[in-house]
């Protein structure tokens, strides 16, 4: 799980549908119809409703129950078995980087992509 530090620069805040975090962290974000028989810990929404700012508590709850995506952190998705292997390749070599550590070694790789 992510550290509650937050990147800021205008970053949203989103919820972890694994760990519950609320944070403007690098995020795995998985699309398609997720199945709508999951129930929603009560764990995970104790946890977003202690960790959001007061206006910000009704759209990440919100988020929470669209099962139209999976917003995972890339620790989270990792630990999970990222489904397609990203998590895995992105944080090759920086299992540890939370928050603008992350952020930064992923522009790094963007950047190095780019140049090819």
């Amino acid at each position: 799980m992510s550290s509650t530090t937050l990147i800021g620069d205008g970053r949203e805040l989103r919820i972890c549908d694994a760990c519950g975090g609320v944070d403007d962290h690098p995020r795995h974000v998985i699309d398609g119809q997720q199945p709508s028989g999951i129930a929603i810990p009560e764990l995970l929404v104790d946890a977003i409703i202690d960790s959001s700012p007061q206006g910000e508590r009704s759209r990440l709850l919100a988020d929470l129950y669209d099962r139209t995506t999976l917003q995972l952190h890339r620790d989270c998705c990792r630990s999970l078995g990222c489904p397609n292997g990203d998590c895995d390749e992105l944080t090759q070599g920086a299992e540890e980087l939370r928050g603008s550590d992350l952020l930064a070694h992923l522009a790094g790789l963007q950047a190095k992509e780019a140049q090819r």
